[in-house]
């Protein structure tokens, strides 16, 4: 064989073995630095191996797969339970839309307060206050008939009161008049009120489960204290009893503790700190600090609270 022959042989065999070595690599593509253009270059192959699962109690990454995923599965859950809630509610089952309302507040991975909690809230507090204001049905609600020799009083007894029994059972708020075999129903107690300090919230529970919650103002500079109280003492249309020793008639453009006051007391030793809860003759100070240590709330509703509970036995805890 000519040389040239196998010179070649020899040449296209190392072609051959270029082309090869070349093809094991994968290709990206690449900005040629002189051209402008793309070029395919080599590069070390990519790992396919699955990411590691998130390891217990460590915060997912903002905007992760999982985080999304669980994001949209708690929406839609929280979407499906309003949306049959508020079916209940125009079927007039109060008890039922109430329930599944409470289930929406207590889904996991729901912020507490946050905007979710307060639609929710929103409609149990609603559905609350239309039992409390009507004659409605409700499992929750006490029923007694009344015997001769009964009077109204008889039935509150620490554990609701007359005005609220009143307006449950359409009896007019001038009238304590009640009839032998008549039927009463009432929500009883024990109610608590818990202030979240931190969020300008009060919420009230009924044996130990949500009833409603209030927007209140606090004190400036963190005046509002801390701890356990009783609600010791109520008065409508109370006078305002200034720091300079002043005493302000109700309906005074000085006078600014609004339609009602409560009075708090330590549970420990009934110990008297000069704070209540009180309404407001200024609305927009609800939900800021803005009182001089009391809890404020707006006119109707410390009225309606005012009505609903009754005297030395409710417990107010107040948090940071």
């Amino acid at each position: 064989m000519y040389w040239y022959y196998k010179y070649s042989l020899a040449l296209l065999a190392v072609l051959i073995l270029l082309l090869v070595g070349k093809c094991a690599l994968p290709k990206v593509f690449t900005s040629h630095p002189k051209e402008g253009r793309m070029a395919i270059t080599d590069a070390a192959p990519l790992s396919k191996a699955p990411l590691p699962p998130p390891q217990p109690g460590r915060t997912l990454p903002p905007g992760s797969v999982t985080e999304s995923a669980d994001a949209q599965a708690l929406a839609r859950n929280f979407k499906a339970l309003m949306t049959d809630a508020e079916k209940a509610r125009k079927d007039g089952r109060n008890d039922f839309a109430i329930e599944l309302a409470l289930k929406a507040m207590e889904l996991p991975g729901l912020e507490l307060h946050g905007g979710a909690w307060r639609q929710a809230a929103t409609l149990v507090g609603e559905l609350n206050t239309h039992l409390f204001t009507s004659d409605a049905p409700s499992l929750r609600k006490t029923s007694v008939t009344v015997k001769n020799g009964d009077a109204l009083a008889n039935f509150a007894t620490r554990k609701t009161t007359v005005r609220a029994i009143q307006r449950q059972n359409k009896i007019p708020l001038t009238s304590r008049n009640i009839r032998a075999g008549q039927q009463l129903t009432y929500f009883t107690g024990p109610w608590k009120l818990t202030v979240f300090k931190k969020d300008f919230i009060m919420v009230l529970e009924h044996k130990d489960q949500f009833f409603k919650f209030y927007d209140v103002g606090l004190g400036k500079d963190n005046r509002t204290p801390s701890g356990i109280f009783l609600i010791k003492g109520k008065q409508e249309n109370p006078p305002y009893y200034h720091p300079d020793g002043r005493i302000i008639p109700f309906g005074k453009p000085d006078n600014i503790i609004g339609t009602r006051w409560m009075r708090l007391v330590k549970k420990a030793d009934l110990s008297y700190d000069r704070i209540g809860i009180h309404g407001t003759a200024d609305p927009d100070s609800v939900g800021k600090a803005s009182s001089a240590g009391c809890v404020r709330m707006r006119n109707a509703e410390v009225e309606e609270l005012f009505d609903l509970l009754p005297d030395s036995s409710v417990e107010v805890i107040i948090k940071e």
